[in-house]
């Protein structure tokens, strides 16, 4: 079965960074994620946020380059290490893709005739893990979307949109909105409509109409439960269905699903790729911190236990009978030496005085001595009872 492959690659200028994925899927390839940053708490965050997903049980494909300053950015934030099956070395730099990836393209035709007030479903940072306002700007900058349609944002406004119009130039009105509709219509010049309605409503420009057209199936996806269920990507499906182009949205997803559970997850071992892949001393030196800090495989570091809590452990059945005896150190004679051995290393814990073991024998013998006593009271007793 032929795999996914994120293609991931970062450059940088001055404290800028550009971030860029793409998915490859047989000979087919689409953009993923393309996004400019800077290097600060907030901004990282949110992009930490957003591609996550593409790292964590996927294949992965970077240069020894991009793997450097993508693993310096975690070291410098403090962020965890991803998860993903395998990372597989670039000789060079990838061409990406342009254009509008899976998501963007989703969004677009959501967004489509919803106002610019109005709120968006959750489901985008949730699920999808989109910045919404920057994929608004990106649209428009593009020209995929506009607010500037007044004639357009005319029609879809509200009643109280309409008044708030009427209010703000004294004009009176009453009646229904059809009535206020064409009170506005016939009050105001085309300047002033063109001003007070402008940037109301998100409208798709004919660009924008033609990608939502001709990408339905992934509205389809959207609403499929088999996506929600089995928290299918975007991007693989659109790729899937460029491969499948005869079958719907439904049997595409039914084929992610049935890949999904094929797919063997693996405990990618960061220690070994840095050994064997990263192959320059000065390389490998500086991913040596962050292996350590970050990797599940960090050896436990060795505890240091007490003179105190070790007698505790000791002498756990009997803190209640025999108190340990108080003696400075330079006071205690005859003596056994404990260790407690943890992984390479060996703690001398302290001594433990061998008085202890001739008072542990005189309540051993004061024990026999009073079973003795009381069976030989019992058939004394027996006896009495009986003859």
């Amino acid at each position: 079965m032929t795999p996914f492959f994120y293609i991931i690659s970062f450059t940088k200028k001055d404290n800028r960074f550009q971030l860029q994925i793409d998915v490859e899927y047989e000979n087919y390839l689409v953009p993923v994620y393309d996004r400019t940053f800077c290097d600060e708490n907030h901004e990282i965050s949110s992009v930490y946020s957003q591609i996550m997903e593409y790292f964590n049980q996927t294949n992965i494909k970077m240069t020894k380059n991009d793997v450097k300053m993508f693993y310096n950015i975690f070291e410098r934030h403090d962020l965890n290490l991803p998860e993903p099956n395998d990372v597989l070395l670039l000789e060079q730099a990838h061409h990406h893709s342009k254009g509008l990836n899976p998501k963007e393209m989703l969004f677009l035709i959501y967004i489509n005739h919803k106002g610019v007030n109005a709120r968006k479903a959750k489901y985008w940072v949730e699920e999808y893990h989109l910045d919404i306002k920057h994929t608004i700007d990106y649209l428009i900058k593009l020209d995929y979307l506009t607010t500037d349609d007044y004639e357009f944002n005319l029609s879809k406004a509200t009643k109280k949109e309409l008044c708030s119009v009427l209010d703000k130039h004294n004009i009176s009105y009453s009646g229904n909105k059809p009535a206020i509709l064409k009170l506005v219509k016939t009050s105001l010049s085309k300047e002033d409509l063109k001003n007070d309605f402008t940037g109301l409503y998100y409208k798709q420009t004919i660009k924008g109409e033609e990608i939502a057209m001709a990408n339905q199936n992934l509205n389809d996806f959207h609403k499929s439960y088999y996506r929600y269920a089995n928290q299918l990507r975007v991007e693989e499906f659109y790729l899937l269905s460029k491969r499948y182009k005869d079958l719907e949205a439904k049997e595409v997803c039914k084929i992610m699903v049935q890949r999904k559970n094929d797919e063997t997850v693996t405990d990618f071992d960061w220690d070994k790729f840095f050994e064997e892949e990263v192959k320059s001393k000065k390389e490998i030196n500086d991913f040596t911190e962050i292996i350590k800090k970050y990797t599940k495989r960090d050896k436990v570091e060795p505890i240091e236990v007490s003179e105190e809590e070790f007698l505790k452990v000791v002498y756990k059945d009997k803190e209640d009978k025999v108190k340990p005896v108080e003696k400075t150190i330079d006071d205690r004679k005859d003596v056994e030496t404990f260790f407690v051995k943890n992984r390479s290393q060996e703690l001398e814990i302290e001594e433990i005085p061998k008085n202890k073991t001739k008072i542990n024998m005189i309540y051993v013998k004061c024990f026999m001595y009073s079973s003795i006593i009381c069976f030989i009271l019992i058939y004394i007793m027996y006896q009495f009872i009986f003859s």
